[in-house]
């Protein structure tokens, strides 16, 4: 934590508390009472700025706050005592995927507290919240628009491949390659025996008048034909039975597909909405990071924060990115 808070009495070395009726700070133990005249301010905003950077939100932003007490419209600090209630170091952290906004911050406070000059970076920081929410919504809603064209893909699918049609059920034709041909040769064998077991028939009916019969060939024909028949009845029915499927799959997929394109055209939209979103929130962003650094540069800290030397290579990277 900063050495700045919690302040100390000079001597007795005791905590030191603000009274904000007064804007003093006054010893617990022996109360002496300190002005800000005290604190250098060029002091409390080099700590301040260091504690923003190191990550340290509770030690910047009472540093901040002792400044504002003094001078309330101070951009500055006003801007540092916001990123502390974002708990971001760099105006770059608000677009990252993973970064929340937090809620219940007052972003209109902060932009009826500051001068004209930077009012338009407190209201872009306030947008960028705004764009992160849609973004999330967005998001939200191309997971959903995905999942729904997936599924209507997934039901489509099997009637697709059945609207093609052809008397053989699909199943089948993709399981056994040739089945086709196969069925088509029964067909032709089980037609050519009823017609040789008509014409047997036809054969033994002169026969039928006559003393001497040969039943059991007359039952091999009859069975014959019978065995014919019922192939022949089996492959029109399937044939019927096909044609049907193939009807019905064609209408589903004929009605269905425009549901389909519908979802796509949904999806796209939604696309083509983050895209936006997520490009306007790097102009915005840009802009607000252009602001911050003529805030910094206006109260004489761009050069020392650019150049602290006791940020890591982490953070100098980001802060050069701003720049």
């Amino acid at each position: 934590m900063s050495k700045l808070y919690p302040h100390f009495c000079g001597t007795c070395g005791s905590q030191l508390i603000l009274e904000k009726k007064s804007s003093i700070f006054v010893c617990i133990s022996c109360g002496n009472a300190y002005d800000y005249d005290y604190f250098p301010e060029d002091s409390l905003i080099d700590e301040a700025e260091h504690s923003l950077r190191s990550g340290d939100f509770v030690s910047a932003r009472m540093s901040y706050s002792y400044i504002l007490y003094r001078e309330p419209n101070n951009c500055l600090a006003l801007r540092g005592h916001l990123l502390c209630d974002l708990e971001a170091k760099y105006v770059s952290n608000l677009i990252a995927t993973e970064y929340e906004f937090k809620p219940g911050v007052l972003y209109d406070y902060y932009m009826e507290e500051s001068s004209t000059q930077f009012r338009n970076f407190f209201s872009d920081i306030k947008f960028l919240s705004e764009l992160k929410d849609k973004r999330v919504r967005l998001e939200k809603k191309l997971e959903d628009s995905k999942k729904n064209v997936d599924q209507i893909s997934d039901f489509l699918d099997p009637y697709k491949t059945r609207a093609k049609g052809g008397w053989v059920d699909e199943a089948v034709t993709q399981t056994k390659k040739g089945i086709k041909i196969t069925q088509l040769l029964c067909l032709i064998i089980a037609t050519t025996a009823l017609i040789l077991s008509i014409l047997a028939m036809i054969a033994y009916a002169p026969k039928l008048k006559g003393d001497e019969i040969d039943f059991t060939a007359l039952a091999i024909v009859i069975v014959a034909a019978i065995i014919s028949i019922a192939a022949i009845a089996y492959f029109i029915s399937a044939f019927t039975a096909a044609v049907s499927r193939t009807a019905e799959a064609k209408y589903i997929v004929t009605n269905n597909n425009r549901s389909y394109l519908r979802a796509e055209i949904s999806l796209t939209e939604v696309e083509n909405a983050l895209e936006e979103t997520k490009d306007l929130q790097k102009i915005v962003m840009n802009r607000a990071a252009d602001t911050e650094r003529r805030i910094l540069i206006q109260y004489g800290v761009f050069e020392k924060v650019n150049e602290n030397p006791n940020l890591d290579d982490s953070l100098q990277k980001e802060q050069r990115a701003l720049s």
